[in-house]
């Protein structure tokens, strides 16, 4: 088993940065939270294979070299566990928001996935789309 050479100490700085991952969503700007997103799936997939349980501290101020670091080190972790991260899917609705004619098939299966009112699903299909402008 790959984790029998870790010790208590290993398991401890994984669950550090996991908490510390988990706090700085505050403190990132739009565009970073992807990246940030995919960094803290990672990390709870290292935690989940080591039977580790996250820790929650507060959030604490990051800039990008920190968030390269950490995940060039996340990396390095995977790859040592014998682990491949996948992204998810995309629900359904992005997909069909991210397409130029798509806005109102994107509306209705977010109204049928979320549930709630139409103007609802139209607001966050909206705001959807004017997030992922903001990122190009």
């Amino acid at each position: 088993m790959v984790f029998a050479v870790l010790e208590v100490a290993d398991f401890a700085i994984i669950a550090v940065i996991v908490a510390a991952l988990a706090g700085w969503v505050a403190y990132f700007r739009p565009k970073d939270l992807d990246r940030l997103a995919r960094v803290e799936e990672k990390l709870e997939l290292l935690l989940k294979q080591s039977g580790q349980p996250p820790r929650q501290d507060g959030p604490a101020p990051v800039d990008r070299r920190t968030v390269a670091r950490v995940e060039a080190k996340v990396d390095l972790l995977l790859r040592h566990a014998g682990l491949e991260y996948a992204p998810p899917p995309k629900p359904a609705w992005q997909v069909l928001a991210d397409e130029p004619d798509g806005r109102v098939a994107a509306v209705k299966a977010y109204h049928e996935l979320q549930g709630g009112s139409m103007s609802e699903a139209k607001a966050a299909v909206e705001a959807y789309i004017e997030t992922r402008r903001d990122h190009a």
